[in-house]
């Protein structure tokens, strides 16, 4: 595997997915850990969440973190795993909409790619 550190090209639509925390990161592994627990508490549980009339939210948002991994994986050989702010990002903190014209840095894994809780999703 191999990692590359490279500032957001225009063509790739990383739109979508969950940030980390209030700093505005996008890290694909606690991503899918989220997405893959919030996937087995539906199977689990989704009589209950059925039964409080939020079943279809939680698929949405299991949608929502799914379709990000499917456009973060561009071709075969190639996943996007991290989008940050092109600064330090533990120091940044405002809302999204406001950090969207900003330019992003993107962390590339080339394959073969062994990050297994993201390509297991």
């Amino acid at each position: 595997m191999m990692m590359m550190m490279i500032a957001a090209p225009a063509q790739v639509d990383l739109v979508g997915g969950y940030y980390d925390a209030g700093d505005h990161v996008k890290f694909g592994l606690p991503m899918a850990f989220t997405v893959t627990m919030l996937s087995w508490s539906l199977i689990e549980y989704g009589g209950d969440v059925a039964d409080a009339g939020e079943l279809g939210h939680a698929l949405e948002a299991v949608k929502w973190g799914t379709d990000y991994f499917i456009k973060a994986h561009t071709r075969p050989d190639e996943l996007w795993a991290e989008v940050r702010l092109d600064y330090s990002y533990s120091s940044y903190t405002t809302q999204p909409r406001r950090s969207l014209s900003s330019r992003r840095h993107l962390t590339c894994l080339t394959m073969p790619c062994r990050d297994g809780e993201t390509s297991s999703l």
